[in-house]
């Protein structure tokens, strides 16, 4: 499987001189297709989300290698994120994340939304994955915790409140508010997490694409607001009820997740004991 995010950068000079040149075809561990198509309801206009997972320079992992030492002397600058956004390729518009591994285990094991949708995307929206990867698809429920009620509660509530903003710079957006008297785009995100949160605490696991009908008529406009906000001030009570009985542990097991990580640093670099200070037990904590 080749990478579409290198294939776009490479025939885009501009963006590719902004580019960290670590990252390589056999650097992307795990790229995927986010965002409407995974939750089976793109359409035409939407933008292509990719999100991919790479793992950067050994130093910006473990300073100690280039001299570095905690707080002493000026801050490694490390790399951790690279974004761009509406990149026009072959007349689609893209829109690209690459995260350092290191990065996106933080932002996993404390359940942002973003993240944990990206883990649980359906196969059809894998683009390319390493055995890196696999290894940290197969493990992706290890990152649930009882922590995804604030995360994707929080997430919601700014869904819902945008989507009563009158005033959109898209003329598509702007058409939808005039049509229906709300945001349908907002509207659909604020319904999918509450969702996706139900599913988490029910089942402990997650299917994106379990709401394509519901989700595809709520962005078609096909509720009125007054039934949305019924809706979601109805869910308030079950999730609470939920959350109170779910099993999952209050936090992502931090051994576990850093173990996970280690494995898959190990399957990068090799033994990564040589990375670490002669004489000194290194410590790994995620950043």
């Amino acid at each position: 499987m080749s990478s579409k995010i290198l294939e776009i950068l490479n025939n885009n000079l501009e963006i590719k001189n902004t580019f960290p040149s670590f990252i390589e075809l056999n650097n992307i561990h795990y790229e995927v297709k986010v965002g409407s198509v995974s939750y089976g309801i793109t359409k035409e206009t939407s933008d292509n989300d990719i999100l991919a997972i790479t793992i950067p320079k050994a130093e910006d992992i473990f300073p100690f290698i280039s001299g570095y030492l905690f707080g002493f002397g000026s801050p490694h600058n490390y790399f951790t994120t690279f974004q761009k956004h509406h990149i026009n390729y072959n007349q689609n518009s893209y829109d690209i994340s690459i995260y350092s591994i290191v990065k996106y285990f933080e932002l996993c094991m404390h359940n942002n939304p973003n993240m944990i949708d990206s883990l649980f995307v359906p196969d059809n929206c894998i683009i390319t994955i390493s055995k890196i990867g696999e290894m940290i698809r197969k493990e992706r429920r290890k990152f649930l915790s009882k922590e995804c009620y604030g995360k994707f509660k929080s997430y919601s509530y700014s869904q819902f409140f945008k989507m009563r903003n009158k005033k959109r710079e898209s003329k598509e957006r702007q058409s939808n508010i005039d049509k229906f008297g709300y945001d349908t785009k907002f509207a659909y995100h604020c319904v999918r997490l509450i969702l996706e949160l139900e599913f988490i605490l029910k089942y402990h696991d997650l299917v994106l694409n379990s709401n394509v009908k519901f989700l595809t008529d709520i962005r078609n406009g096909e509720y009125t607001i007054k039934e949305l906000e019924d809706w979601f001030i109805s869910k308030e009570t079950e999730l609470d009820q939920l959350y109170q009985n779910c099993k999952l542990p209050n936090r992502s097991n931090y051994k576990e997740i850093k173990d996970l990580l280690l494995n898959c640093l190990e399957e990068h670099f090799g033994n990564i004991s040589r990375f670490y200070p002669k004489g000194i037990t290194y410590i790994y904590s995620l950043i």
